[in-house]
């Protein structure tokens, strides 16, 4: 619940403080980091404010970015270093708290990420909307803070192994359907708004879901007390603990 004490607080101040930006050119900054001999990458994702969209696709490299701003003091700020074959990536915006966020305002970060070396990645975000499409990223750990507005987050039949997302003030779409070849664990705390989970039909699936204010909407599970649980007979499982938060919950099967 702090946390969305946290995300109400930085609204207020972005829509209710004075006017103290100037708004220029458009700039698209590229960004392309190669991967070289990196085994091990830590990704750092900072962003108070803006649209913010991420996924693999980035080849041969370890980012491939577009990031679109038209403030010259938000400008993004990119830091990459590497030791003993482990790298670290920190992609953050310049503080935004004492700025007034206006219709013509412009930030957007499409960011795209190498496939293969195993990654964590945690992302913090503020207001806005982001969306998270990782299923072709090897991910060891997906760690989000959700802010105030709407996220997806989609990794259906993804090779992420682990995950932590503490939902915000909004919307949260989490996509977790598809074959899976290998076990997940999950877990989604507090929050205010409406959580929708995509579940898998041909993987077992457990849903936890303690405390919190609202309704669980739920087909095709088994109801046992707090859990909702389907078996499909196979060798892997996606383990979900839903915890606080005040809304509504739709835990739904995803057919292929």
């Amino acid at each position: 619940m702090k946390r969305v004490v946290f995300v109400l607080v930085m609204m207020l101040l972005l829509v209710g403080c004075v006017n103290n930006v100037r708004v220029g050119e458009l700039q698209n900054d590229k960004e392309r980091l190669p991967l070289g001999s990196v085994e091990q990458v830590d990704i750092e994702i900072t962003m108070g404010a803006g649209m913010l969209n991420v996924t693999g696709g980035a080849g041969a490299d370890l980012l491939d970015a577009s990031l679109w701003y038209n403030v010259a003091d938000w400008k993004p700020i990119v830091a990459y270093d590497e030791s003993a074959g482990r790298g670290r990536l920190e992609l953050r915006q310049p503080d935004v708290v004492n700025a007034n966020w206006g219709r013509n305002t412009r930030y957007e970060w499409n960011l795209l990420f190498n496939d293969d070396v195993p990654a964590n990645l945690h992302a913090r975000l503020g207001a806005g909307q982001s969306g998270f499409v990782l299923w072709m990223m090897n991910l060891d750990r997906l760690t989000i803070e959700a802010g105030a507005g709407e996220t997806v987050v989609a990794v259906p039949g993804g090779r992420v192994r682990d995950l932590d997302i503490a939902m915000g003030v909004g919307k949260l779409t989490l996509d977790v359907s598809g074959v899976w070849d290998h076990d997940l664990n999950g877990r989604i705390h507090g929050g205010v708004g409406e959580l929708i989970v995509k579940l898998p039909v041909e993987t077992n699936v457990e849903v936890r879901v303690n405390g919190g204010l609202g309704n669980v909407f739920a087909s095709g599970l088994t109801r046992s007390g707090d859990t909702y649980s389907r078996s499909a007979g196979s060798d892997h499982t996606v383990t979900l603990d839903i915890s606080g938060g005040v809304g509504s919950i739709r835990l739904e099967l995803q057919e292929e």
